[in-house]
C-alpha cells in the first residue's frame, strides 16, 4: 500500500471534502477519488460515505482512520530518525496538572537533555480525552491519563478503542492542598463537614466527562461548598491558596518541596472523598526511547516519596 495514498485519505478525512482536498495535494478530482476508491478496496471497508454535501466518516472508516494517521506519523518519525542532526533530542508528552509530575520533568530536563544538544520538547499539559487523541495521533509519545476510582470502565474503553497501551504509574487518595494559615491546617484529618462554607479552587482549563464533573459537583454541593473558582494557570493557583485562608482544592500527592516554596500544607480526608489513579500510555507498537525511560524512572522516584 502507497504511503502517499494514506496521506490523501487523511487530507479528504480533514477537508470534508474530495474536491478540496485535491486542490490542496495539487491532484485532479477524478484521481484522487480513484485513489480512495483504491485504497478503501484494499482494506475492504467503506472509509467514507459520499454525498451532495460532500462526504462523511463511517463508524468503520473512524477506526480505520486513527491506525491511518498512526502510520503516517510513524513513518515521518522514521524519516527524521537518522538525519543530519545526530544530536537532537525528541521527547512529548501530553499529561494532567500536577505537581509531582512537574518536578520529575524539571528533573529529567536538568539532568538528561545536554545542554550543547539541539533539543525538540513538549509538554502538554491537558485533559484525559485530549491527551488520549494527541498520543493516538502521534502527536505525543507518551501521555498520562488522570482517572478516578468511578470512571476507569470509561477511559479503559477508550483506550482500547484507541489502540492504546497502558500501564498504572500509581493509585493515590487525593489531598486538601490550603494555606498554612487556614483554619482546617491544624487539624489532623478533614471530614467532608470541615469544608463548609470554604472557596473550592478547580482546573479551569481541564475538559472532563459529564459524569466525572457531576459527581465533583455533588461532592462540593454535599460538603456545602457553595463557591468555586476555576483558575487557568496553575502557580496562579498557589497564589490564590496562599492568598486566601478559606480556600482549598483537591490535588494528588505534593513534593514537600512545592508546599514550602507556596507556603502550603496538604490534608488527608477521614473517610478518603476521592480516590485517583495516574496512568502510562503510548500507542501500541510503539518503542520507547531513551529519554522516554528516563522521564518514567523520574516519575517513579516522585512516586517513591509519596
Amino acid at each position: 500500500m502507497n504511503i502517499d495514498h494514506l496521506k490523501y485519505v487523511l487530507e479528504v478525512e480533514k477537508c470534508g471534502s474530495i474536491s478540496k482536498a485535491a486542490k490542496n495535494l495539487y491532484l485532479n478530482q477524478p484521481y484522487l477519488s480513484k485513489v480512495i476508491s483504491e485504497v478503501e478496496g484494499e482494506l475492504n471497508i467503506k472509509i467514507f460515505e459520499r454525498s451532495n454535501k460532500g462526504i462523511e466518516t463511517t463508524y468503520e472508516g473512524r477506526e480505520v482512520l486513527s491506525r491511518i494517521t498512526h502510520i503516517v506519523n510513524e513513518m515521518n518519525a522514521l524519516e527524521h530518525l537518522y538525519d543530519s542532526d545526530q544530536a537532537m533530542v525528541r521527547f512529548s508528552v501530553a499529561l494532567p496538572t500536577a505537581s509531582y509530575i512537574a518536578s520529575a520533568f524539571d528533573n529529567f530536563i536538568q539532568t538528561c537533555i545536554p545542554t550543547k544538544s539541539s533539543a525538540d520538547i513538549i509538554y502538554h499539559e491537558t485533559d484525559p480525552a485530549d491527551a488520549i487523541e494527541l498520543v493516538s495521533n502521534a502527536e505525543c509519545n507518551l501521555g498520562i491519563v488522570r482517572m478516578f476510582n468511578f470512571d476507569k470502565d470509561y477511559y479503559q474503553h477508550l483506550l482500547e478503542f484507541k489502540n492504546l497501551s497502558s500501564y498504572t504509574l500509581c493509585d493515590f487518595d487525593s489531598v486538601v492542598l490550603m494555606s498554612k494559615n487556614s483554619p482546617l491546617a491544624n487539624k489532623t484529618f478533614i471530614e467532608k463537614k470541615d469544608l463548609e462554607g470554604l472557596i473550592a479552587i478547580r482546573h479551569g482549563d481541564i475538559r472532563l466527562p459529564r459524569h466525572t464533573t457531576s459527581f465533583l459537583d455533588d461532592l462540593y454541593k454535599s460538603a456545602g461548598v457553595n463557591q468555586i473558582i476555576k483558575v487557568y494557570e496553575r502557580a496562579s493557583e498557589f497564589e490564590i491558596l496562599t492568598a486566601l485562608r478559606k480556600a482549598f482544592m483537591f490535588v494528588s500527592p505534593m513534593p514537600e518541596a512545592t508546599l514550602k516554596r507556596y507556603n502550603l500544607v496538604t490534608k488527608h480526608t477521614s473517610p478518603t472523598l476521592l480516590k485517583g489513579r495516574d496512568i502510562l500510555i503510548y500507542r501500541r507498537g510503539y518503542t520507547l526511547s531513551r529519554e522516554d525511560t528516563q522521564f518514567i524512572e523520574y516519575l517513579r522516584n516522585e512516586i517513591r516519596q509519596f
